[in-house]
């Protein structure tokens, strides 16, 4: 972390950090060219972290697994009857695959450290960003739809593979982009 000059006291070869409400030791900050100071933030970090305590945690995590469950849940249905398994459908369950792999990473990710979080990390990233497009391309679809029934008085019927491909290719690697 990086303070201006305005932000920190320095007291007989400490720093008094008012914001933080913390004193740093001589070996926990260093002088930067640029007039800055850059602290060695340790146990700081761990605190900024936790600013809204350990419940909101557990808020979190409950929240997550109960949205898991139910993305579980609704694929299996997905899965199972097949009268759900046409377009708009697809797209709902790939938007649901996003999600479940974007919530379990972000899960995981809070045990891992070093490479594996970082990869973890990258995979979190990259399946919210598939969650938006795969919302956004269901919104493009609802809106198709929706101006073929009004405007030219036909629904789209029959097999829609050509454009569900299209719509996979869009939402699952654009944002490998």
């Amino acid at each position: 972390i990086y303070l201006e000059k305005g932000e920190y006291q320095l007291e007989n070869g400490t720093m008094w950090v008012s914001q933080y409400n913390k004193r740093f030791e001589p070996d926990e900050f260093e002088f930067r060219d640029d007039g800055r100071v850059q602290i060695c933030a340790g146990d700081l970090l761990v605190k900024l972290i936790n600013k809204f305590g350990i419940y909101m945690g557990y808020v979190t995590y409950a929240g997550l697994g109960v949205s898991i469950i139910f993305l579980v849940l609704h694929l299996t249905a997905f899965a199972l009857v097949e009268e759900l398994r046409n377009l708009s459908g697809k797209n709902l369950a790939s938007l649901c695959v996003a999600l479940l792999v974007a919530y379990t990473a972000f899960m995981a990710g809070l045990v891992l450290d070093g490479t594996s979080c970082a990869v973890d990390g990258v995979i979190t990233f990259y399946a919210f960003l598939a969650s938006f497009f795969w919302t956004s391309t269901m919104s493009f679809d609802v809106w198709r739809t929706l101006r073929l029934a009004t405007a030219e008085l036909r629904v789209s019927s029959g097999r829609q593979w050509r454009k569900f491909f299209v719509y996979s290719i869009w939402s699952w690697c654009a944002p490998a982009v």
